[in-house]
């Protein structure tokens, strides 16, 4: 499924000169005297525990304010020459259209929601940055053109709130022009993937009983992502949850989990806890390639790992290291295909039933042996995979 929605302008100069409904200018028209444009708009379909997203509906973004920049032919890394905005409540209200009059020259549109900017290269993945860890609902997202068509359509303005358009440097004078109607369409662009990954089990009633456990003790402290990118255009980089537990740097990305919640011994519990009914999930917004990005593989995936930093065995004769780990050494779809992970989409690991010999001392997940749990994908919408974890 394509992630992006459409947000789609229409353009209108004054109609001053001839031109068929397939006449198109890039980076910018080419208009003499006034112009005016309107912008119609549709949205595209975490580092906090959260709700896990509902599969097999698309997820809207939502949230702030809807902002939409004109920029001038010549100056579009300048100043915006007008700026429109939506409102939160406007949107809740069906106003989902905004009209820029008296517009000279334009060379760029620019439309964001919730922070979206056009360069994330410097731009920190974790919780320091505001909005990059959101909900998927709260995501940031952005996009623009400098591409019009003309069509065969005037218009003039209504400067009226029934008509729920906000318009934009209209006078009431331009009540009584006729402008000649253009169309671009902005495609909308969310610029992160995000995991999520809930129901992870370890003693399980009638699967693996603690009586044939090879643990004593074990307490799970923490989950955290391995293998990611702190900038957009940064390298994938090695993290480890804490120093001293593992390789590379302390994660980015990542949960504690505290005592006493933290008993990985506990007959039939679930990490992360649900509340009553609602199961919740450790989910993380990630920067991953572009869907048409062809040289992507797996290697571009990040690595789901779970700390477990107190280990005994239950045999005294075979005693275990501590820290351990569990490591997600692949993620399949599925039909068992390898899943690389696109930005935009949402890839949810459903439920995780880890036996002692995915709990290993090794943390790296390269002498380890792998297996199947459910995960789901999602274009901003869920959707079904299958994830191996490392034995």
């Amino acid at each position: 499924m394509k992630l992006s929605k459409g947000l789609f302008l229409a353009f209108a100069g004054l109609g001053l000169f001839a031109c068929s409904n397939e006449d198109v200018t890039e980076n910018g028209a080419q208009i003499e005297g006034l112009g005016a444009i309107t912008v119609k708009i549709v949205n595209p379909s975490s580092r906090a525990i959260s709700n896990p997203t509902i599969g097999g509906s698309t997820i809207k973004v939502g949230g702030g304010d809807i902002t939409v920049k004109l920029f001038k032919k010549g100056e579009e890394n300048g100043d915006p020459v007008q700026t429109a905005t939506i409102t939160a409540t406007e949107i809740v209200n069906e106003i989902s259209t905004v009209k820029f009059w008296n517009v000279v020259n334009p060379g760029k549109i620019t439309v964001s929601r919730n922070g979206g900017i056009e360069d994330y290269s410097s731009t920190q993945i974790d919780a320091s940055t505001p909005n990059m860890q959101a909900e998927p609902t709260l995501i940031p997202v952005f996009g623009s053109t400098t591409t019009f068509t003309l069509t065969d359509e005037s218009e003039s303005p209504a400067l009226s709130e029934a008509d729920k358009i906000i318009d934009a440097g209209a006078e009431e004078a331009d009540k009584n022009k006729k402008f000649q109607m253009y169309t671009a369409t902005v495609n909308m662009e969310i610029p992160v993937a995000r995991l999520e990954v809930s129901n992870i089990k370890h003693i399980v009633t009638g699967e693996h009983e603690t009586t044939g456990c090879q643990f004593d003790d074990l307490t799970i402290d923490g989950v955290y992502l391995d293998n990611i990118k702190p900038t957009s255009n940064g390298q994938l980089t090695d993290y480890c949850f804490e120093t001293g537990a593992g390789t590379g740097t302390p994660a980015l990305l990542k949960d504690e989990i505290k005592s006493p919640n933290n008993d990985f011994m506990t007959v039939d519990a679930v990490w992360p806890a649900n509340e009553g009914e609602q199961a919740k999930a450790y989910a993380y917004n990630f920067y991953a390639p572009d869907e048409d990005d062809n040289q992507a593989t797996v290697n571009d995936n990040p690595v789901f790992k779970i700390y477990f930093k107190t280990a005994t065995s239950s045999n005294p004769a075979q005693p275990v290291s501590q820290p351990r780990y569990a490591v997600i050494e692949e993620y399949q779809d599925g039909d068992g295909n390898p899943v690389i992970f696109r930005k935009g989409y949402i890839y949810r690991i459903t439920e995780a039933t880890l036996t002692d010999k995915n709990i290993t001392g090794d943390e790296s997940g390269e002498t380890l042996y792998g297996i199947t749990v459910t995960v789901v994908e999602a274009a901003w919408s869920p959707f079904d995979i299958e994830a191996v974890w490392a034995e």
